[in-house]
């Protein structure tokens, strides 16, 4: 019986990078993928292409906010983790950049606030939490107000921007009508001191980027609009990867002004058996998947006494297989209790959908009065002591030296029935020197001892 739940799948990254916006929307079978794309048309409307033709699937709707007649879009990007859509647009033609939330289904904009300068990508990092913007220099984007922070490096020299879950860098992509002999990609660290790395771009040959969206793998897709009005290559669809190999996939029939996002919103990964283990006071999870596709590997979280989630461990995914697999990660040394478990699994787009553990997992009280051994043994500085208790009681555990003489005294207390983990650290105890000790655990009329060794 498998016991697990899909709980949510709710958060999808949306990486948009470009002039206009443009979304990829996938509907995700078991390795058959379809997309439509959601693309700005001269800036001014929104509208769905299919992404292998091209070809329009909808009618024109154009961008609209309270208060504006006439909106033009820049770029438009999707924050995974408020479920909401970020753009920067410019309103009745007065230069004046603005951040806004809108919704690609209707075009309906709303105004967050003005930005310093106009920027033509954005780019959300769901690992930090952090939306990007670049102009000369990597800059944060504050999403209450609008405001720019800038971060440094640089300068760089595109404004097109997609941010790499596979390796935590931030890609810049050429938006210059230079030539593809002389394109190249940046490559630039999110963490300070911003440093970046030229790629040359070799492949097929584009003019210059005006949207890209990164799509797991290493690669991104990117949107070449040729550059109007003489194009020195006609418009094109590319996916790039990070060694900067270019190849052309698809022909736009509609000039596509720029920017561009992915979304699958059915995490690719079929989860077949989720089930648990319980030994003394250890939790071993099991489950399996029956296909992957883009699985960059599960975070394993369980439940605090007070409901709240926290990550316990990782284990790496298989990226994509067509094969079943087999995972396995053990919850060791609890207390006495009941535990709550789920797996959050994660692509290498940064999505990510839970999978819950439906049943309650009970660790009990222990049926025998046990001391183990204490580890690591040899120790120096600290070794870990455990002990279990099937019964209530005053409970002792003390070291001693080989005279026979206490040294410390580590618990000295009621304790309820259940396991228990003590540290023994001798650090900045001089009077203890390199040789063996005793340690014993005391309730009642029952008395365990065992021998451990400090190397010095």
């Amino acid at each position: 019986m498998n016991k697990f739940s899909i709980k949510s799948k709710i958060k999808n990254n949306f990486i948009n990078a470009g002039i206009s916006a443009v979304i990829f929307i996938m509907l995700i079978f078991p390795f058959q993928l379809k997309a439509d794309v959601v693309g700005i048309v001269n800036s001014f409307y929104i509208q769905i292409f299919n992404e292998t033709t091209w070809l329009p699937v909808t009618t024109e709707l154009p961008l609209t906010m309270s208060g504006y007649s006439n909106v033009q879009g820049y770029c438009v990007t999707w924050n995974s983790d408020d479920l909401l859509y970020y753009a920067t647009v410019q309103a009745d033609a007065d230069d004046t950049c603005r951040l806004v939330t809108v919704d690609p289904a209707t075009g309906i904009c709303t105004e967050i606030g003005p930005m310093d300068a106009q920027y033509y990508s954005l780019t959300y990092n769901s690992d930090l939490g952090q939306m990007y913007c670049i102009k000369n220099s990597l800059r944060i984007v504050n999403l209450s107000d609008g405001t720019v922070t800038n971060l440094g490096g640089g300068p760089f020299s595109s404004d097109i921007i997609a941010y790499n879950y596979s390796d935590g860098f931030v890609y810049s992509f050429p938006s210059d009508p230079t030539g593809s002999t002389t394109h190249q990609l940046e490559k630039i660290s999110t963490q300070f001191p911003f440093l970046s790395a030229n790629i040359p771009v070799t492949g097929d040959p584009f003019d210059y980027i005006r949207a890209v969206v990164y799509r797991g793998g290493n690669n991104f897709i990117a949107v070449s609009a040729g550059y109007f009005p003489i194009p020195v290559v006609p418009p094109g669809a590319y996916t790039i990867n990070t060694s900067g190999v270019a190849s052309l996939y698809a022909d736009p029939q509609t000039f596509v002004s720029g920017g561009l996002g992915y979304v699958d919103p059915l995490l690719p990964v079929e989860l077949s058996a989720f089930n648990y283990f319980a030994a003394g006071n250890n939790i071993t999870l099991n489950w399996s998947t029956s296909y992957e596709i883009n699985n960059s590997g599960f975070n394993i979280e369980r439940a605090n006494s007070s409901g709240n989630w926290i990550n316990i461990g990782n284990v790496s995914g298989h990226g994509t297989t067509s094969s079943a697999q087999n995972y396995e990660y053990t919850d060791k040394n609890l207390s006495s209790g009941k535990y709550n478990y789920r797996l959050k699994q994660i692509d290498f787009n940064g999505n990510f959908e839970y999978f819950d553990l439906n049943s309650e997992v009970v660790i009990g009280v222990p049926e025998n009065f046990e001391l183990s051994q204490n580890y690591p043994n040899p120790f120096n500085p600290s070794t870990k002591i455990e002990f279990q208790l099937p019964e209530d009681g005053i409970v002792n555990l003390s070291v001693y030296d080989n005279s026979g003489r206490e040294v410390v005294t580590l618990v000295n207390e009621f304790k309820t029935a259940g396991y228990y983990s003590v540290n023994f650290s001798v650090t900045g105890s001089s009077s203890l020197s390199s040789g063996v000790y005793f340690y014993k655990l005391t309730s009642d009329s029952k008395s365990i001892t065992k021998k451990m060794l400090l190397v010095k």
